[in-house]
């Protein structure tokens, strides 16, 4: 496996002569496993890395970006991402699925007239969008491993493994108060060969800029040695940090964790090759049945007409629809007109008793949106009730808990 760093900076870029060695581009850092391109982040590192895809005879039109969060120095190179605008290319963006922001629009947003004279549409390479929970799925010599993080507005760590050795990839975090919150982040890097991690604060300055979702390179050190990996990466540098002062607080960090190195431009990495036949797993990690994006849910057997039938209890002004074996039959317009069907005058609240249903993927949350969606035009109100703890983790992350009520049980979300 093969690691380049094509931006190492944080926030802004910094084309300054005192930041040329660690680098004035934004975040994006290159993986090549086998045959499979990984790009993770799409800042303003990824215009070089583009034109050098360009003359590349290993490249075959097609890579796969995984994108930590939507801020700015995190997708701003994308409009200058050369392969893009070539015809025959294919790219999938993947990011975290957010049910009141759509990744797509989110891209296409900082593509649009007012902002950039070119469009996303115009672009004639296909571009696809995958909208991720926190999963684990497979992409041609790769498996790669999504975890929510401690941002503003949220981001995703993930881990990229091949047959050969493990890459966490964990920017623009910030370790949580309740420190045991950090197990998302010990997943990601349990073991690893590289963790490649957010340091743009020193202890020292990390007091005045608590809350704005970073970590220190203690922090780091503190995450390589309880997750044993074997070399540690900072990463993310502050754009007021020259060169000179990254070189200050590396020896710091090395003085803890003596195998530390600061991302520098294009530096590269080639990690070694070990006796390891298969992907180490992650400890107490299962992975999730994988779904593709939401607008395309089809995998699997077919749901548009929906083997499952709504059951509806009535209760007052409260319809109880009991929880299909597979949230993806949610997404039909059988199923819609179904509960539609049921419903008397006088209810005004659908509740989808989740008691039955042992987790939930990237199609269910997509399937409940739909379902959200379609009761919102009847002036309707969908809610749930007997979430499971990790189901109600997912529904957090994804900020579904800030549109659709969330009950306890059935007799508390019977009443109105």
């Amino acid at each position: 496996m093969r690691v380049k760093f094509w931006g190492t900076r944080g926030s802004i870029p910094t084309p300054e002569p005192t930041a040329m060695r660690y680098g004035g581009d934004t975040s994006c850092v290159e993986i090549r496993a086998g045959s499979t391109l990984l790009i993770l982040d799409a800042g303003t590192g990824i215009r070089k890395l583009g034109y050098t895809l360009m003359s590349d005879p290993f490249f075959k039109g097609k890579g796969y970006i995984f994108l930590s969060h939507f801020h700015w120095d995190h997708i701003q190179g994308i409009p200058f991402f050369q392969p893009g605008f070539v015809p025959g290319n294919e790219f999938s963006i993947h990011g975290a699925f957010k049910v009141d922001s759509r990744l797509e629009d989110a891209l296409r947003g900082q593509m649009g007239s007012l902002y950039f004279p070119v469009k996303m549409s115009d672009m004639p390479s296909s571009v696809h969008f995958i909208e991720l929970l926190e999963e684990t799925i497979t992409l041609g010599d790769c498996i790669v491993t999504s975890r929510f993080l401690n941002h503003p507005q949220g981001a995703f760590g993930y881990r990229v493994e091949d047959e050969n050795a493990v890459v966490a990839y964990a920017t623009d975090n910030e370790p949580w108060p309740d420190r045991h919150k950090d197990q998302k982040l010990h997943e990601l890097a349990q073991d690893a060969d590289l963790l490649i991690m957010d340091a743009q604060f020193t202890p020292e300055d990390y007091e005045a800029h608590r809350g704005w979702g970073h970590s220190t390179w203690r922090d780091c050190v503190e995450v390589a040695k309880a997750a044993g990996v074997k070399m540690l990466c900072l990463f993310h540098h502050d754009p007021y940090r020259e060169d000179d002062v990254i070189d200050q607080y590396l020896e710091l960090a090395r003085r803890e964790f003596p195998n530390t190195i600061a991302a520098s431009r294009e530096l590269t990495l080639e990690l070694p090759m070990e006796d390891r036949l298969t992907p180490r797993p992650l400890p107490d990690a299962k992975p999730v049945p994988r779904s593709g994006p939401i607008e395309k849910r089809a995998e699997g057997p077919d749901t548009s007409g929906g083997s499952w039938k709504p059951e509806g209890r009535d209760v007052g002004a409260v319809l109880f629809i009991g929880s299909p074996p597979n949230l993806s039959l949610l997404n039909s317009r059988v199923f819609h007109e179904a509960v539609l069907s049921k419903l008397k005058p006088s209810q005004r609240r659908v509740v989808l008793d989740m008691e039955a249903l042992a987790y939930i993927d990237s199609a269910g949350i997509g399937s409940l949106a739909l379902l959200f969606e379609a009761l919102k035009k009847k002036g309707l109100e969908l809610a749930l009730c007997n979430v499971s703890k990790a189901i109600l983790g997912v529904l957090d992350i994804t900020r579904f808990t800030t549109i659709i009520k969330v009950f306890n049980s059935a007799d508390d979300a019977a009443r109105i």
